[in-house]
């Protein structure tokens, strides 16, 4: 079996409301990107483009799906929520603070066929700053003729 590749990002950007109420879209660029393990060459600058679109479920509760997209934009990864995300105030109020899991739906370019599972553990302000801490465990798929071990 393949192993996997390991990606820790920190992503910042913007949430602003969508076209319709009750949703968000999310945009955010990687200001940092770490391999922890394995090769994805369109990820070596770190260049990591996040976007998201956002329903509200809930007075806490969202669910997520969206692209990151890794280099030049011919590599990405699309993600849909497992489940639900949760979000609510801090005790401060200044922020709001939330944290989601995302199953990997699909990809392109190197992580064709990919599967894995992305965590976020987010902040927004009432400004709609975003900064975003996501791990990434990406199954690239088996290459052709690779044989499954038992």
């Amino acid at each position: 079996m393949a192993q996997p590749i390991v990606i820790a990002m920190e992503l910042k950007g913007r949430a602003q409301p969508g076209a319709a109420s009750g949703f968000m879209q999310a945009q955010s660029k990687a200001s940092q990107c770490m391999m922890l393990q394995g090769q994805l060459a369109a990820a070596k600058k770190g260049e990591v483009q996040f976007s998201s679109n956002v329903a509200m479920t809930g007075q806490h509760s969202f669910v997520e799906s969206g692209t990151l997209s890794f280099g030049d934009g011919k590599t990405s990864l699309s993600f849909q929520t497992i489940g639900r995300g949760y979000m609510a105030p801090n005790p401060d109020k200044l922020l709001s603070a939330g944290a989601i899991t995302w199953r990997i739906a699909g990809g392109t370019g190197e992580l064709t066929g990919a599967s894995g599972y992305i965590t976020s553990n987010f902040c927004v302000t009432p400004q709609g700053e975003l900064t975003d801490y996501d791990v990434a465990v990406i199954y690239p798929r088996a290459a052709k003729g690779a044989r499954k071990q038992r």
